[in-house]
């Protein structure tokens, strides 16, 4: 199995270090050895120096000795005493006493003194002589004629002291006697205590032996200072006290001393004395630079591993993932995955291989999705119309006759309406942006239907295929279609309504689609046919409408309707019967346009319908306001004044009741006149408007379809007389009179309301009322105005009304009465 090249690296790094470990271990050993020989040096030399500086000190006491034992009175008085068969006890008490002060050298280093003769015997001492000496010991310095040290010793706590013996010879050669002194130790002592400032533990010890041949230490220890004369050390002990005395030259040695603690100890036999001496250091502390420096190179080991390791984890473990997840894309690039790059923006060689297999993972990434999007886009493209996304005639034709002569399915053929007119007055463009927006909305529209199939078959004209369909869903979904167009399409000229006439055609059984095709398109041109007689708008009148209805500059008018309460003759009270709501364009100037110049160039089309509706609502509104505050009352009517268009919709119903439930208005109050160019009104209609409870009233009665047989088809409820037959109404013989007349008695005859327009005069009025014609619509009492003007001149407040010819010797015109509220006046303009 091959080894991953994170491994190898990584192995290859441990290995460098041990070059670094072999050379700590080489220095490490070499500063041991240096170090060892360097202590052990140290230790030889010192405990040399300190022993003969021990032996000096030791050589001055036997010096001061020999000085002291060649005094004239001392051999005298032991000559005298030789001579004597029996000296007394203590006889030379008193010169012992006399030599040490005598003597300055033995003051210094001398407490007290013993004279013996030569058999041994004491003549005398100081005062506080303890020295328990061995009785052999002065008889060996006399035989030896040489001075002997004896043992150290405490005569009391800070008061310890060496015996020496040294002998008394006269100048012939003569042994007289002996002299035992007790030295001052301390000269000696302090000589070792210096030792303790060489280290923090390091000490020197002298030791003697005792009966026994053990060791007994004869100075403190630093670390029990209680040590001294009190502690005695087995002689077989593997200690340093006990090594010395055993000792004959200087040694080095490692041994474990009192406390248990490695040590290092030079050892020196003190030959006048037979003392041994120890200095001692701890092997800890004498090593301290070795250890330190083995700590030092052991750390710089383990710190050159923590590097490797840390630059393994942090640079070669990255370098080699990085080269690993190279690898692996490039067998993935290779296997054609494009999609998973490596995305190495590191600046070195990986990450520039990274981001070269990354390019070209994208080239062919780009490559193939260009490929791909070509390959749909050439698909899309033979199937779908390149304006609208639709599908286009070609697709169209493959899902029909996929169908056979056996399928079930119907087809809408759709036909815009005015499209024309909006092409030829706004352009292409703006033509191009309404098949895209009607297209749209036909999508939309049918989404929840995945199956049907919406295709463009060319120019305005559209082609929507319902599989599965019968005729009576295909007419369901023809009814729903009429949502489409009801809003205004908007294009950057404007908003513009766009109607459509669909054509509908259900597959028959061994029919071929083609055929259904025509049946579809022959439906749709009768539909056209039939409109098309009432859709000639100019393109000048459409502009000027769509862009007021889009700008919502359309606004309405109120003119009012009076009727008169009783006998006119008799007391001249009327009161207001309602109002006609009529249209007003708002021109960009803020003058008023008026509906003659653009109400009769609509005729039947789309637009004419969208503005009655816009009249309508806002007409209601605003009554439905006057109501809530109270300004008419629930016998006011409103007069709706709908064209051609809005009587053959059949949403009209709709329409308005949904409004009226809006603004609050009872069906009562609402008439809707019908103009005299609608030939044909159709029963459902009809039936519709006296279901809801709207009165319905004939407009323009008296020109050409308003004739008896009319009235009595539509079964209206108010006929309004054309204003053409009143202006000549001058004399009660002019020939229009006696057709007013005939006109009036035709619709009492039918027990209708009759309103007459136009009336502007008082002699028009008096001879209306003489026809017995009770409820009027005219200049004569009030032009149409803005809704708030309606509302301050004929609200249910007191208000001044126009003078009559009938008030003639009256202080006060006749009165107007607006829903219960009684109105008189003098002045109100009449006949202006």
């Amino acid at each position: 199995m091959a080894v991953p090249v994170r491994t190898r690296l990584l192995i290859w790094l441990l290995l460098t270090t041990l070059p670094i470990f072999a050379i700590g271990v080489v220095v490490l050993d070499q500063v041991n050895n240096g170090l060892a020989n360097d202590v052990e040096s140290d230790l030889e030399n010192l405990v040399a120096l300190e022993a003969a500086r021990i032996n000096r000190a030791l050589a001055v006491q036997e010096i001061s000795a020999a000085a002291t034992v060649a005094n004239s009175d001392l051999i005298l008085a032991l000559e005298e005493a030789a001579s004597l068969d029996a000296p007394p006890p203590n006889a030379l008490d008193g010169l012992s006493r006399r030599m040490i002060a005598a003597s300055a050298d033995l003051a210094r280093v001398t407490e007290d003194l013993e004279i013996v003769n030569r058999q041994g015997v004491s003549l005398g001492q100081s005062a506080s002589f303890s020295w328990d000496a061995d009785p052999n010991l002065a008889m060996d310095a006399m035989d030896r004629r040489t001075a002997i040290f004896g043992d150290a010793f405490r005569s009391s706590i800070g008061d310890e002291r060496i015996g020496l013996v040294i002998p008394v010879i006269t100048a012939d050669g003569s042994v007289l006697g002996a002299l035992l002194l007790e030295n001052r130790l301390a000269p000696i002592l302090d000589l070792t205590l210096e030792h303790e400032l060489f280290g923090t533990t390091s000490e020197a010890l002298l030791v003697q032996r005792n009966q026994n041949g053990d060791a007994v230490l004869i100075t403190n220890r630093r670390f029990d200072r209680d040590s001294a004369f009190d502690v005695v050390v087995d002689a077989s002990a593997n200690t340093p006290s006990a090594r010395s005395l055993a000792a004959s030259e200087t040694e080095v040695v490692q041994l474990t001393d009192y406390r248990g603690v490695e040590t290092i100890a030079a050892i020196h036999p003190i030959n006048p004395t037979g003392w041994g001496l120890a200095i001692k250091i701890d092997r800890e502390e004498a090593f301290n630079l070795s250890d330190s420096l083995s700590s030092y190179i052991a750390a710089a080991y383990f710190l050159s591993i923590l590097v490797v390791a840390l630059g393994w984890f942090v640079q070669l473990r990255p370098l080699g993932r990085r080269l690993q997840q190279t690898a692996a894309a490039s067998a993935r690039l290779a296997g054609g995955d494009h999609d998973s790059l490596i995305g190495d923006t590191s600046s070195d060689e990986i990450g520039e291989l990274a981001r070269g297999i990354d390019r070209l993972a994208s080239d062919l990434k780009t490559d193939i999705i260009a490929r791909e999007a070509a390959e749909k886009l050439l698909r899309y493209q033979a199937n779908h119309d390149q304006l609208t996304g639709l599908v286009n005639r070609q697709r169209a034709s493959a899902v029909m006759d996929g169908f056979g002569s056996t399928g079930t399915y119907a087809l809408l053929f759709l036909d815009l309406d005015g499209f024309k007119e909006i092409n030829d007055t706004y352009g292409h463009g703006v033509g191009d942006q309404v098949l895209v927006a009607i297209a749209g909305r036909l999508r939309e529209h049918l989404t929840e239907s995945p199956e049907v199939v919406v295709s463009r078959w060319g120019g305005d004209e559209f082609v929507v295929i319902l599989p599965g369909f019968t005729e009576d869903q295909a007419m369901a979904m023809v009814t729903s279609l009429e949502d489409v167009f009801e809003l205004p399409v908007a294009t950057k000229a404007g908003s513009h309504i766009v109607k459509a006439s669909i054509g509908l055609a259900a597959a028959e059984s061994g029919q071929r689609p083609e055929e259904t095709l025509q049946d579809a398109d022959a439906a749709m041109f009768k539909v056209k046919h039939k409109r098309h007689a009432y859709r000639q708008v100019s393109p000048e009148t459409a502009q000027m409408v769509e862009q007021a209805l889009a700008q919502d500059r359309v606004e309405v008018f109120f003119q009012p309707v009076v009727q008169f309460r009783n006998n006119y003759d008799r007391d001249g009270q009327f009161q207001i019967y309602g109002a006609e709501a009529l249209a007003r364009i708002r021109a960009t100037d803020g003058s008023i346009i008026p509906p003659a110049e653009f109400i009769p160039s609509l005729g039947a089309s789309e637009l004419s319908a969208e503005l009655d509706t816009r009249i309508m609502r806002r007409a209601l509104s605003v009554v439905g306001k006057w109501s809530q505050i109270g300004a008419v009352d629930d016998e006011f009517r409103i007069a709706l004044n709908l064209g051609p268009a809005s009587i053959e919709d059949p949403e009209l119903l709709a329409r308005i009741e949904t409004a009226m439930h809006d603004f609050g208005l009872p069906a009562s109050q609402i008439v809707i006149e019908i103009p005299e160019s609608v030939e044909v009104v159709s029963e459902e209609v009809l039936a519709g408007f006296r279901t809801a409870g709207f009165s319905v009233a004939i407009d323009d009665v008296g020109v050409q379809y308003s004739n008896l047989e009319r009235m009595m088809d539509l079964k209206a409820d108010i006929a309004k007389l054309d204003r053409r037959w009143i202006p000549d109404l001058i004399t009660s013989q002019s020939p229009k009179s006696e057709v007013l007349r005939g006109l009036v008695g035709q619709c009492q005859t039918l027990e209708l309301d009759v309103i007459a327009e136009g009336v502007e005069t008082d002699v028009q009025l008096r001879m209306l009322r003489d026809l017995d014609v009770e409820i009027f619509q005219g200049f004569l009492f009030g032009k149409p105005v803005s809704a708030i003007d309606f509302q301050e001149q004929w609200g249910q407040k007191v208000q001044r009304v126009p003078s009559s010819p009938f008030d003639v010797g009256q202080q006060h015109g006749p009165s107007v009465c607006l829903g219960q509220g009684l109105y008189r006046g003098d002045h109100f303009g009449f006949g202006e």
